[in-house]
């Protein structure tokens, strides 16, 4: 019997070339008695790679949930998680002002007592309460 290093120094290329497709076939046949076939293959290798991606889907939004309850809730936090009828309480009438810009904005943050500011002040004031904590008593 002929070494692989026999048929690969052979002086016959077309024996080599007839060994080489047996060795193929046989190692094919393998696969085809166990019903892989090269589209089976493609199906499997399709299918693998949408569950890998699904796998990897799944970890990133375990990490998200984790992320999310590893921090406490801002107020910009509750809002995104209100209800309607939770929001229509706390935001205010667009029609308040007809549309019409205003520099001057009513504030009763100090107190009952209504004071004017001017809009670059609600707004800083509006933004430091979105990214607040929750207060316990407001949940």
């Amino acid at each position: 019997m002929k070494t692989k290093r026999d048929r690969l120094t052979s002086d016959k290329p077309e024996e080599m070339n007839n060994r080489s497709v047996a060795e193929l076939r046989e190692k094919l046949k393998k696969y085809e008695d166990i019903c892989i076939y090269p589209e089976k293959l493609k199906e499997i290798s399709g299918l693998f790679l949408e569950k890998c991606q699904e796998v990897n889907r799944l970890k990133a939004d375990l990490e998200k949930q984790k992320n999310r309850s590893s921090r406490k809730q801002t107020n910009a936090d509750r809002i995104r998680e209100m209800s309607d009828e939770e929001l229509m309480k706390i935001i205010m009438c667009p029609y308040d002002t007809y549309g019409i810009p205003v520099n001057m904005m009513p504030c009763v943050r100090n107190g009952n007592i209504q004071e004017l500011i001017p809009t670059e002040e609600c707004n800083k004031c509006m933004m430091e309460w979105l990214q607040s904590e929750v207060e316990e008593d407001e949940r």
